[in-house]
């Protein structure tokens, strides 16, 4: 424990430049401070940071162990995070950021009244298995094939208007036209979609239909991508419930194509059996909150 609080009061000197900053962004006095930055650097077998008139520089030794520093505080806090939520059985969930809130309110409203307090975090699709694994998560939406998916959450095309026309969007309606002075519209994949069975299956269909290697942007972030539709008439592939959040056209994209996802838990956290219990209408609600289906195994 001395080396992570030793630890922490020189990231936050070196954050701050200044030991008076460091001070007040720890909560303590600054001598308190100073003595803990003196005691790693005698562990440490040298100087971390010197003072100036204009405040705390890193020394080229600071420079160097400031990263490792860093990891060890955001480990200490993990370790803290996941004793907090195993003693008080808070359920750390993640799921996507596009879910309808008022059926997460369900959700939460239902695990509350069997006495689980659920907290939302949002991670990223390719980080929520390993984070469940790690136990810094205890209950995820993760990304799976459509054969071995809980739900499944059908993918369209959505516009800042109605061009490419019709009911539908053909990917093969948005080859660049050589007559035209305009660029071609790009497909955007965004970072929910760029798992390996959902984004190769996307970029395939794109360039058997005809597109060109730079009119598909993957894992392109959500605001980005929403200029781009606006700024230049881009296609975004969505699900409907992000479409009508963000006030886009959504129409269906030819070839189809879906988000497979199960809904998991840790079953060795004090909350797992009422998890287990839940987890039936837990994946009604989240399907609901997605806009999928749940797919009967």
């Amino acid at each position: 424990m001395d080396l992570l609080r030793h630890a922490q009061a020189f990231v936050a000197v070196a954050d701050e430049e200044s030991f008076t900053g460091g001070a007040e962004a720890c909560g303590l006095p600054q001598p308190v401070l100073s003595r803990r930055v003196a005691a790693l650097e005698r562990k440490l077998g040298g100087r971390l940071l010197e003072r100036g008139p204009r405040g705390a520089r890193l020394t080229p030794l600071g420079r160097h162990l400031l990263p490792f520093s860093r990891d060890l505080v955001a480990r200490g806090e993990y370790l803290t995070e996941a004793a907090r939520a195993y003693l008080l059985d808070d359920v750390r969930a993640a799921l996507p950021d596009y879910a309808d809130p008022r059926s997460l309110a369900e959700l939460r409203r239902q695990l509350s009244a069997a006495g689980v307090h659920l907290v939302f975090d949002e991670v990223p699709p390719h980080r929520r298995e390993s984070e469940l694994a790690e136990g810094r998560l205890q209950l995820a939406l993760t990304p799976a094939p459509i054969d071995r998916a809980h739900l499944r959450v059908p993918l369209g095309a959505a516009t800042a208007g109605r061009h490419p026309r019709g009911r539908r969007v053909h990917l093969s309606a948005l080859r660049a036209d050589p007559g035209s002075a305009q660029p071609p519209p790009r497909l955007l994949i965004l970072p929910e979609e760029d798992v390996p069975h959902v984004r190769d299956l996307l970029v395939q269909d794109a360039y058997s239909a005809g597109l060109g290697r730079d009119q598909v942007l993957v894992g392109v972030v959500t605001a980005e991508a929403l200029t781009a539709v606006h700024e230049r008439g881009d296609v975004l592939v969505c699900a409907e419930v992000e479409a009508a959040r963000h006030e886009l056209v959504f129409r269906e994209l030819v070839p189809q194509v879906a988000r497979g996802y199960r809904l998991r838990y840790r079953e060795d956290h004090p909350s797992g059996r009422v998890l287990a219990e839940a987890m039936p209408a837990a994946v009604q609600l989240v399907a609901a909150a997605l806009g999928g289906q749940v797919i009967d195994r």
